[in-house]
């Protein structure tokens, strides 16, 4: 706002109680004496007053002490006070500052700002409701708050004050008031007040920002229509919704290539797509059925991010079977895509550019293959160059985008587009779209490089090295505005003071977010670029198209590939100082920068050997005693015959208790609950074992009983009752119906089974994983069924030979021939998820008499247990790609995350994902945050550094165990 130009008798006309003292300072309340001995003390004027006492913006509960309540001292301090409450939506406060901008009087202002602080939030709301229309706030008692007669009207910018006038103080010194929270006109009136204070040396204060003034519109259009804005009720909370819901209904969509093709597609290629829908049956045959129709790269997490998206209009051909068909292109790009059947566009839309259109609805009814279109001539890859370049080059794109796409180009690229040979020096062969490929490659990599630059160093460099004291911390808020800030709210009431706290918490909570999520774009940029760099060292043909396109490039792509963290998934700086920082981050043994050489026998089998002897040694230890199984038997068959005795089913039915879990899947402690679960003594299905009415009577059988600690968890997924039991001491539960942990426990037990290498291994990492801290699914880490995924997963894929199947994907015939009369597996309905439906089925050995076979072929694998330890380590420190795919030993292979994406919406981040046997769309590793997940495979970093440096004889290949087994150190206790 503009400041008032004063004459020169204006600041001796004003009233003393308008004068500024000096110094912003909080002043303690002062006592009766100290008040007397200021009044003696107190110089003798026109119209002596006392000093004028500062108040917490509260009450005035004793009228008798303090007549004028609510009186503020400096007017730095109103402003800032008063902006607090002008940013909590007060309409009086919004009301005055649109006053102020209209007449420009600041001291009519000031005063106006100073009455409202004065009021409670029930007072200011009724002077607004008692305003009459046009008025924007009440006016002032006669005297106080005017201009003097003759004061000019504030016009232009804000004017210096005369040099006859008394200075004004600002805040004390060293001490700046921050204006980024003030509307424009009352940021510059605090400008102003602040400047007419005597500056500490050094410090500068920088012009005010614009910011928005529609909530101030708004509150003052109301204030003059008369209507008093409500408050708004308090939000609920959002309530999570998933990106897409696959709705079953027994939707189909697939596509055809006009002259037939099968596999890949070339880019632009015509596709035929035909569709088909459940519809209700009382539907009309002949009736129209529209749905749409969008192509989409494989893993899109909404329905809004197609590529293309089409109206697909059909008929009603059937009771209840709608059908149609549409023409599509294929992308013009490279890579991996799918047709989704979805919910057809309102009437009007597709007119309707993106941004203005409304979001598209979740329900998916139905996904098609995967579309895999590859680059096969040079027109191709022209156009794939293009489209990357483009979408790098133009504002508001994607450029994550763009480089998954260029690395997708230079994976896939055929060895028949290899560029020719150089006929000459300083000359190039080919045709004119090979030129042109060559100029739009190195267009793309100079904006890959440029685009890398501006994330490099990454967020998680940046806090390690500050974590090392290399770089300081970054401060949002300095003390000194943190000090302003709270000296603002001091002065407020405690309503106010709560709903400017609320609103500070609001930005900063806004804020941390908005930094969360530039990390992570930071992080998906560095690993798109690894990608990059991957692909072009991975394909010849694409190596010799960056050489000859960009050597110059290919140099520097091979330099910032030596600075790739595995663990940070980040580039390191280059330079002298980057080089530098990144030794010593790993001479500190922070991570682990690259793995070593390839192990062989030759050097690692000593510490094989060492390891393999160690590991005999403490698994006698681990395993659990002979007692273990015949203690828990007992206690099932007690706590059966008590439920059946207590008649828990009802009319005399028996039931059976089954033990699930780590007591009986082979893979238990000698500590391990004792998991049962209720199953009906008859082979008819009982509907009525999952309500809770049987657990609740379960609870009470055993109360009766005399079991201790019965906790009764009725209301739970699945229904339980945890109990200790009272001869044992033993912590038992029971579930009332569990078919799916039943049926895990069966398919663990298989597997243990086959070869005793595979309980060696699980329970070795059971033990390290708990004893370095990493075995806590309430702490965010991975839970013990987890590693024993991760271990059969191991024993399925990296051995060669291989030591387990897939009992899930094994014939149920096996080894006898397949019986061409068997019905496929049955899917049965979930459980506890009406909408999906899982698979039940796999071979069990004891139920086929195949146990002997799977031993036989188990036991051609000759590698020791020593030495698939170190094997497991080393795969899951540097040979997964966490970021692309999903450990899955129900398929005996990896799964793409896209795939996993796609059907199940899982996400794709860089953290271990961990298919679940049975229920296929649960991640068991989804506890796992990317802080975690960092920890997680650090500490497989370790051990397997550990390995190598045994066997390099830097660690005593005797005590390699000991070491990667040894207990986290103990923090510190401030006493």
């Amino acid at each position: 706002m503009p400041a008032a130009q004063e004459p020169k008798g204006a600041a001796a006309d004003k009233k003393p109680s308008q004068r500024r003292r000096r110094g912003g300072k909080k002043h303690p309340k002062p006592d009766g004496d100290q008040r007397r001995r200021e009044k003696q003390e107190a110089p003798t004027e026109e119209a002596p007053q006392e000093p004028v006492q500062r108040s917490r913006g509260r009450r005035n509960r004793n009228p008798q002490k303090e007549p004028e309540a609510k009186k503020l001292e400096e007017d730095s301090d109103v402003l800032l006070a008063f902006g607090a409450l002008l940013k909590t939506n007060d309409p009086a406060a919004a009301a005055a500052h649109a006053a102020y901008e209209r007449h420009e009087d600041q001291a009519r202002f000031i005063e106006d700002a100073r009455r409202l602080l004065a009021m409670s939030p029930s007072e200011r709301k009724a002077m607004v409701q008692r305003a009459p229309p046009g008025m924007a706030m009440p006016p002032p008692p006669p005297g106080i708050g005017r201009s003097p007669p003759g004061s000019p009207r504030r016009v232009g910018a804000p004017a210096a004050p005369h040099p006859g006038s008394p200075r004004r103080n600002g805040p004390p010194p060293g001490l700046v008031p921050s204006v980024d929270h003030l509307p424009p006109g009352l940021a510059a009136l605090a400008l102003e007040v602040a400047a007419e204070g005597n500056p500490p040396p050094g410090i500068s204060r920088s012009p005010p920002k614009p910011t928005d003034d529609d909530d101030v519109a708004a509150a003052l259009s109301a204030l003059i229509s008369g209507n008093t804005p409500e408050e708004p009720p308090p939000k609920p909370k959002k309530k999570w919704e998933p990106p897409r819901v696959h709705v079953r209904r027994g939707g189909r969509v697939s596509f055809t290539a006009p002259d037939g093709q099968k596999g890949p597609l070339r880019p632009r290629a015509r596709l035929d797509v035909s569709w088909e829908l459940r519809v209700d049956e009382d539907v009309e045959v002949g009736s129209r059925r529209d749905v749409s129709v969008g192509l989409f790269r494989v893993g899109a997490p909404t329905n809004d991010a197609a590529i293309v998206a089409k109206q697909g209009k059909g008929t009603v051909e059937e009771t209840g079977l709608a059908r149609g068909a549409v023409a599509f292109f294929a992308p013009r790009a490279a890579g991996a895509f799918v047709f989704r059947l979805l919910d057809p566009e309102p009437p009007g839309q597709q007119q309707k550019p993106k941004s203005e259109r409304p979001k598209a609805s979740s329900n998916v009814y139905a996904t098609s293959d995967k579309l895999d279109v590859v680059v096969r001539t040079h027109d191709d890859l022209l156009d794939s160059l293009k489209a990357s370049l483009q979408q790098l080059e133009e504002p508001g794109r994607s450029r994550l985008g763009a480089l998954q796409q260029l690395a997708v180009v230079a994976e896939t690229l055929p060895a028949s587009l290899a560029p020719k040979r150089l006929t000459h020096v300083g000359g190039r062969s080919g045709s004119s779209a090979e030129k042109k490929c060559r100029e739009k490659l190195r267009a793309c990599l100079a904006r890959c490089l440029d685009e890398l630059a501006k994330n490099v160093p990454g967020p998680l460099t940046l806090a390690t090295r500050r974590r090392a004291d290399e770089l300081p911390f970054d401060v949002d808020e300095t003390e000194e505005d943190a000090l302003t800030r709270e000296r603002a709210w001091s002065v407020l009431s405690e309503e106010d003071e709560v709903a400017a706290r609320d609103a500070f918490e609001q930005q900063r909570v806004a804020k941390i977010k908005k930094q969360r999520n530039d990390d992570r774009r930071a992080r998906d940029v560095h690993a798109a670029c690894r990608r990059l760099c991957a692909a072009f060292n991975g394909n010849s043909a694409s190596r010799q198209w960056l050489e000859s396109a960009a050597p110059e490039q290919a140099r520097r792509l091979d330099d910032v590939s030596t600075r790739w963290d595995a663990l940070l998934e980040e580039f390191w700086p280059g330079g002298a100082d980057g080089v530098a920082a990144l030794r010593r981050h790993y001479d500190r043994a922070d991570s682990f920068f690259r793995p070593t050489h390839q192990p062989s026998a030759q050097q690692h089998g000593f510490a094989w050997r060492a390891l393999d002897d160690a590991c005999a040694r403490v698994l006698p230890q681990l395993f659990p005693s002979e007692n273990f199984f015949k203690r828990r038997e007992e206690v099932r068959r007690r706590v059966e015959a008590c439920l059946n005795n207590a008649d828990v089913l009802g009319n005399g039915r028996r039931l059976v208790l089954r033990v699930f879990g780590s007591s009986a899947n082979l893979f238990g402690a000698e500590g391990a609950d004792l998991d049962m679960c209720v199953v009906p003594a008859a082979s008819e299905e009982d509907t009525e074992l999952s309500s809770p009415e049987v657990c609740r009577r379960v609870g009470e059988a055993l109360e009766s009983a005399g079991a201790k600690n019965v906790q009764v968890r009725d209301t739970a997924r699945v229904p339980i009752v945890l109990f200790a039991d009272p001869q044992t001491g033993l912590d038992c539960d029971v579930s009332t119906h569990n078919p799916l942990a039943l049926r895990n426990t069966e398919l663990l037990r298989a597997y243990a089974k086959i070869d005793g290498r595979v309980r060696g291994m699980a329970y070795v990492i059971k033990k390290w994983a708990k004893i370095r801290g990493i075995n806590s699914p309430s702490d965010g880490t991975l839970s013990s069924y987890g590693y024993i995924l991760c271990v059969l997963a191991f024993l399925q894929t990296v051995p060669n030979p291989p030591i387990l199947p897939s009992l899930q994907r094994l014939d149920l015939d096996w080894p006898n021939p397949k019986n061409p009369d068997r019905p496929p597996p049955e899917r049965v309905p979930h459980p506890f998820d009406a909408s999906r439906d899982v698979c039940l089925s796999f071979h069990d050995p004891d139920k086929t008499g195949s146990l002997a076979d799977l031993r036989e072929i188990a036991g051609r694998n000759r590698q020791s247990l020593g030495e698939l330890l170190a094997l497991f380590f080393r795969h899951y420190a540097w040979d997964v790609d966490y970021r692309n795919l999903v450990v899955a030993p129900r398929t005996a292979c990896v799964l793409p995350k896209a795939n996993k994406a796609e059907l199940d919406c899982w996400p794709q981040n860089p953290h271990l994902a961990i298919e679940d046997p049975f229920e296929t769309h649960y991640d068991v590793a989804h506890v796992l945050k990317y802080p975690k997940h960092q920890l997680v495979r650090k500490e497989f970093m370790r051990a397997s550094k550990l390995i190598d440096d045994a066997a390099a004889q830097r660690v005593d290949p005797d005590l390699v165990l000991d070491y990667i087994c040894e207990p986290l150190p103990v923090p510190d206790q401030v006493m």
